[in-house]
């Protein structure tokens, strides 16, 4: 049985290698979930056993890894209303896990639930870019700016 549990490990870790690596070499900017792995596992409407053989801990761990040596920016975005947000409205409804498309009520967009997620997690995590992007170039602009005004003598 121990063999059998280390091929398996073995073999999952082979797929996640190889998936991060193709998602650092194929993209420059990857948005994804924060996700807080051990609050979902003990929460009764998830199956903890199936979601941690998933390794989306180990996911997160190689990916930023990966995308820190390939100059790849990964953003992660709090998953708060994604899945009950319109991507193409910004319209909060309810969302039951069990309902798997999702129809907004205010712009009648009809889209696959994780699909319209996704798109949340990526506009998110554009928006969230651009706000650290924009904040560290004024910070150094600043800082830039105040140097020529010191008067330093020896």
């Amino acid at each position: 049985m121990t063999k059998l549990y280390e091929k398996i490990t073995n073999i999952r870790r082979d797929f996640l290698h190889k998936l991060t690596t193709k998602l650092v070499k194929e993209n420059k900017f990857i948005a994804m979930e924060k996700l807080d792995i051990k609050q979902m596992s003990q929460q009764k409407y998830f199956n903890a056993r199936n979601m941690l053989d998933c390794s989306w801990g180990e996911f997160g761990t190689l990916l930023n890894y990966k995308a820190e040596n390939a100059s790849c920016l990964v953003v992660k975005v709090n998953p708060k209303n994604t899945s009950k947000m319109c991507s193409s409205c910004g319209n909060l409804q309810d969302m039951p896990l069990w309902k798997r498309t999702y129809e907004c009520e205010n712009c009648g967009l009809v889209r696959d639930r994780d699909y319209n997620s996704a798109k949340n997690i990526l506009k998110l995590g554009q928006e969230l870019s651009y706000v650290e992007t924009n904040s560290s170039a004024q910070q150094e602009l600043s800082v830039k700016q105040e140097a020529p005004s010191l008067n330093l003598r020896i």
